[in-house]
C-alpha cells in the first residue's frame, strides 16, 4: 500500500459519516492523481485510442442511419390494428375487473414465460436458503 492510500485512508477515517469539508479535502488529495492518470490516458500511450478517425465516422454514419429510421417509422401511419380504442382501459376493467386485467394476459398469452419465471424465483429462493444456511455444531443445539 502506498503512501498516498494511507492518507486517504486516514483522511476517510476521520471523516466518516461524510460532510461536505471531507468531500472537499478528500478531493484535494485524489485530483492531481486523477488528472495524471487522464492525461496517460489522453496522450499518445498504448492505452490511447489508436483506431484512428475512420472508426468514428463509420460510428456517426451508423448513428445518423439509426436515427432516420427513428424519425421515418415514427411519421409512418400505424396501420388500424395497432391503434388502441380509447376507452379500451375502462371496458377491460369493467369486463375483467382489475386482477383479471393482468391475470387474463398471464394465463393465457404468455403462460409458458409465467411458468419459466415462477420456476426461477422458486430455485433461487431455495438457493438462498442452502446459502443462507448456517452449519450446526456437534453438541449445540
Amino acid at each position: 500500500m502506498s503512501e498516498g492510500d494511507e492518507q486517504l485512508r486516514a483522511l476517510m477515517a476521520r471523516y466518516q459519516g461524510g460532510s461536505l469539508e471531507a468531500f472537499q479535502e478528500i478531493y484535494a488529495q485524489l485530483a492531481p492523481g486523477v488528472r495524471r492518470y487522464l492525461s496517460h490516458l489522453t496522450s499518445g500511450s498504448e492505452i490511447a485510442d489508436t483506431r484512428g478517425i475512420w472508426w468514428k465516422l463509420a460510428a456517426g454514419a451508423i448513428g445518423v442511419g439509426l436515427l432516420s429510421e427513428i424519425m421515418i417509422i415514427l411519421r409512418a401511419k400505424l396501420p388500424q390494428q395497432l391503434i388502441v380504442p380509447r376507452d379500451y382501459a375502462e371496458v377491460q376493467l369493467q369486463k375483467l375487473n382489475a386482477v383479471g386485467v393482468i391475470a387474463d394476459p398471464l394465463f393465457k398469452d404468455y403462460l409458458l414465460a409465467f411458468e419459466l419465471t415462477s420456476v426461477l424465483l422458486l430455485v433461487a429462493i431455495a438457493g438462498a436458503v442452502v446459502l443462507g444456511r448456517r452449519e450446526r455444531v456437534a453438541g449445540a443445539r
